[in-house]
């Protein structure tokens, strides 16, 4: 059930067994409101209230607002346990355009530099590549 449903049919029924009783000051009042718009309410309005009235209208408030609350708590428990769970990463010391500048200079670096895979030569790879060069030579002339 939604907070603000309770609250209207609370405060309906509230104000209807105030509306059966007979004191005068309330019936007076409730005369005033008979067209008004509940939602129109307002915490000036409800403290000129007479004392049955504006202590309908209160508790029908606290009523409606308790279940809200109530899930607030279990939610806060959750949710903190979850944070606690989180993993520590500590705040960066740079800003945004060190950190760009120095994974532009990392990429540089990284290109001209020959990878793990690419190791130098071995002799016999060297003169195989050199025997070869030659005939590719006269081959393009």
């Amino acid at each position: 059930m939604r907070p603000s449903s309770g609250l209207t049919s609370n405060l309906t029924d509230r104000i209807g067994e105030l509306a059966r009783s007979a004191d005068p000051a309330v019936l007076g009042t409730l005369a005033q409101f008979k067209d008004a718009d509940t939602s129109s309410l307002t915490p000036a309005l409800v403290d000129q209230l007479p004392t049955a009235l504006h202590d309908a209208v209160a508790s029908s408030y606290a009523d409606a607002l308790l279940p809200i609350f109530g899930w607030m708590i279990p939610l806060f428990v959750a949710t903190s346990v979850i944070a606690l769970l989180l993993p520590e990463v500590p705040l960066s010391q740079k800003t945004a355009m060190e950190q760009i500048a120095e994974a532009e200079d990392t990429a540089e670096v990284e290109v001209s530099e020959p990878t793990a895979s690419q190791e130098p030569d071995s002799a016999a790879q060297q003169a195989e590549r050199e025997s070869t060069e030659p005939a590719t030579a006269a081959v393009t002339e």
